[in-house]
């Protein structure tokens, strides 16, 4: 339902992609990072994702998140599943102390990831995208005309597929609305 494009821009916004034994304060084989694909497809926007990250030097060290075929899944133990929802408070306190938030405001800011789903031609789009570009908001724009997985994405979060559809974080906004952009844009 989400385009594979997608899953890697928020992926790569959650980890240190460095750290070749772990993240922040957990250490250990479990928790080296990994993209899994399933067709040459994904396989290939995975590396050209990996690239133009260590290509971008945004950090000192390398990129050494492994890309590797999807083989099995295995579910996490029930008390895993969704911690962050059971365990607000604990999940809070991981966060700030294991170092992740702070490395993940350091390295990204504290901007969201910012998506236009948008369609040839479309009028609003080109006013949303001149309004992100002149606050300096990075966005990835989405042809929904040649995406169907998009298609699918937009219209099960929205129940829309009129364009423009903005995407921060995980609210949607339809249309050009300068001020729920704004405040979701902090």
């Amino acid at each position: 339902m989400v385009p594979y494009e997608t899953l890697l821009d928020i992926f790569w916004r959650q980890i240190d992609p460095t750290d070749p034994e772990g993240q922040f304060a957990d250490k250990g084989s479990q928790y080296r990072t990994a993209i899994f694909y399933h067709d040459d497809d994904q396989k290939r926007l995975a590396e050209i994702s990996k690239r133009d990250l260590d290509a971008s030097r945004k950090f000192a060290k390398p990129v050494t998140t492994e890309i590797r075929p999807y083989t099995n899944f295995y579910p996490a133990e029930e008390y895993h599943q969704n911690y962050d929802t059971k365990n607000p408070r604990r999940y809070g306190q991981y966060e700030a102390l294991s170092g992740r938030e702070p490395f993940i405001k350091r390295t990204w800011g504290t901007s969201r990831v910012v998506r236009v789903y948008a369609t040839p031609g479309c009028s609003g789009c080109r006013v949303v995208k001149e309004f992100l570009r002149s606050r300096g908001v990075a966005f990835t724009e989405i042809d929904m005309a040649a995406d169907e997985g998009a298609r699918k994405f937009v219209l099960e979060k929205t129940g829309h597929l009129s364009s423009p559809i903005i995407q921060i974080g995980d609210e949607f906004i339809i249309g050009f609305d300068r001020k729920k952009m704004e405040k979701a844009l902090g």
